[in-house]
């Protein structure tokens, strides 16, 4: 993958471009509980109700958290708007990458569905993570789903891509070969989701396990394309395959129990 680092490289050692490229992907999950936390409360004392106060926090905090953080970032290392926009791979996705995103996600549902038949034959459990109130919702309005899909498309999709692929794996890429790299930053990526999830801490260790294997497929489509626009939409598209499982699992009851033990995962909500 190409991200024109020639241009930016430094003389840091490797292991320090490791914890500066952690440390951010670390701190953006920070900033975004605090914003979003910031703004819930803000919400709720306008007279906002709770499940809307939660939303534009989590939108308002994957924007500053994530994004904003991404472009500071870049900023303060001098990059240009066309800078940052190469360093990326920011562009139009060509019809072979999105065949690549079809591809990613049959391959996450492939190494989903396997292993959770593994984490099953084990006898271990998982831990829950948001789709324990959206499955709770009964009988979801369409708008509801747009408005979820549009979520997923316009902010968690291109946030957590650009901070966690652009950014962290892009950091580590300018040091390490492509498969370190992916490794690291994968594993942020999961760790990080560690705050949405709820049960035992043993569910919870294995849950941030399927998260990080899904988390390399995102990463590995990053090093193939270049084009950040990929595994954002890759993302996207799993999230919301995910949110229509969990709104109308009755009405797709036989769908639903085909999927739903690979799509349990709560990437990226």
């Amino acid at each position: 993958m190409s991200h024109n680092a020639d241009v930016f490289l430094g003389d840091r050692p490797q292991a320090r471009n490791a914890a500066i490229a952690v440390g951010l992907g670390l701190l953006g999950i920070v900033i975004l509980l605090i914003v979003s936390t910031i703004v819930g409360v803000i919400g709720v004392t306008l007279g906002f109700s709770l499940g809307v106060a939660l939303i534009v926090g989590s939108v308002f905090g994957q924007y500053i958290g994530f994004l904003g953080l991404s472009v500071t970032y870049f900023r303060r290392r001098g990059f240009t708007r066309d800078h940052i926009t190469s360093y990326l791979g920011v562009r139009w996705p060509t019809l072979r990458e999105l065949g690549i995103v079809i591809g990613g996600y049959l391959a996450i549902l492939l190494l989903s569905l396997v292993i959770g038949l593994f984490v099953e034959f084990l006898g271990l459990e998982t831990a829950e993570g948001a789709e324990r109130q959206v499955s709770g919702i009964e009988n979801p309005s369409p708008l509801l789903a747009v408005g979820a899909l549009a979520l997923m498309f316009f902010v968690v999709g291109p946030c957590e891509e650009v901070l966690y692929r652009g950014v962290v794996q892009g950091r580590l890429r300018e040091h390490f070969d492509a498969v370190p790299a992916i490794l690291i930053a994968s594993a942020v990526f999961a760790v990080v989701h560690v705050i949405a999830l709820a049960g035992s801490v043993a569910g919870a260790i294995v849950t941030i396990g399927i998260l990080f294997v899904t988390a390399n497929v995102l990463g590995f489509v990053y090093e193939y394309t270049g084009n950040i626009v990929v595994p954002t939409l890759l993302h996207a598209m799993h999230n919301s395959i995910l949110l229509i499982v969990l709104l109308y699992g009755p009405e797709l009851e036989q769908e639903a129990a085909v999927l739903a033990p690979a799509l349990l995962t709560p990437l990226g909500l």
